[in-house]
C-alpha cells in the first residue's frame, strides 16, 4: 500500500503514513484487547475470528485500488484488517507456549520468533513477485483490450522497459494525461496487479482460518 500511494498516487510521505495509521491502531488497541476477551471467548475461536476479519478486509481491499484511489477509500478496510491481526496473533503466542513444558519454554520461543521474522520476510519478497506478476499480466490485459492484436508481448515488454528508465512515478508520467489511453493502460495494470496481490494475501488469511478452526481449546489453571 505504501508503494502504491508514493508510486502511483504521488502522495507524500505523511499522507502514505496516514494510510498505514488505521492498521496500526487497529492492531495495537485488538491486541490489548484480545486478552481481556479470551475470559470470555475460547483462544481457539478468538484467533479464528480475527483471521476471518483479516481475510474479509483484505478481499474487500482488492477492489480498492486503482488511479483515483483517496486515502478515505481503504480506511475501513486497513482498520478491519488491523482489528483481525490484533485479535489474531497475539492468542498465538498463549496457544504455542502453553503446550511447552517449563524447560522447553526458551526453545519455543526461539523458535516462535525465528518463524515469525522468517515468514515476514518471505511474505514481503512472496508478495512482491505476486504483484510484479499481476503487473505484467494485467498490462498484458489491457494493451489487448485497447489495442486488440496489434502488439506483441514482446513489443509491450520493450516499452515497460522504456518507461522504468525514466525513473519516474507514474504520477508524474500522466499529469495532465488522464484522458489518454496511456491512461487507461496504467489504471487497468494498477487495477489488476494491487488485486491479485490481496487476493493472494485472502488466500493466505483464509487458509490460516481453516487451520485455526483446528486448534485444540487452551485449558486455563
Amino acid at each position: 500500500m505504501t508503494s502504491f500511494f508514493q508510486q502511483e498516487t504521488g502522495a507524500d510521505a505523511f499522507t502514505t503514513g496516514l494510510v498505514i495509521l488505521p492498521l496500526t491502531i487497529g492492531v495495537l488497541f485488538f491486541s490489548l484487547a484480545s486478552s481481556k476477551l479470551s475470559n470470555r471467548i475460547a483462544h481457539h475461536r478468538l484467533i479464528s475470528i480475527g483471521f476471518l476479519i483479516a481475510l474479509l478486509s483484505s478481499y474487500y481491499l482488492s477492489y480498492q485500488f486503482d488511479l483515483n484511489t483517496q486515502v478515505f477509500d481503504i480506511i475501513p478496510g486497513t482498520l478491519f484488517l488491523g482489528m483481525g491481526l490484533g485479535l489474531a496473533l497475539p492468542l498465538t503466542a498463549n496457544i504455542i507456549l502453553s503446550d511447552a513444558s517449563s524447560d522447553k519454554q526458551s526453545d519455543a520461543t526461539g523458535i516462535m520468533s525465528t518463524s515469525a521474522n522468517l515468514g515476514s520476510s518471505m511474505g514481503t519478497a512472496v508478495i512482491g513477485i505476486i504483484l510484479i506478476l499481476g503487473t505484467i499480466n494485467g498490462l498484458y490485459a489491457a494493451y489487448d483490450q485497447i489495442y486488440p492484436n496489434q502488439f506483441t508481448k514482446g513489443q509491450i515488454n520493450e516499452k515497460l522497459a522504456v518507461y522504468e528508465e525514466k525513473n519516474n512515478t507514474t504520477y508524474d508520467v500522466l499529469k495532465g494525461n488522464e484522458n489518454t489511453d496511456l491512461y487507461t493502460i496504467i489504471n487497468k495494470t494498477v487495477r489488476n496487479a494491487m488485486k491479485t496481490a490481496f487476493e493472494f494475501i485472502s488466500i493466505i488469511f483464509l487458509i490460516s482460518f481453516i487451520i485455526s478452526l483446528f486448534i485444540k481449546p487452551l485449558k486455563l489453571k
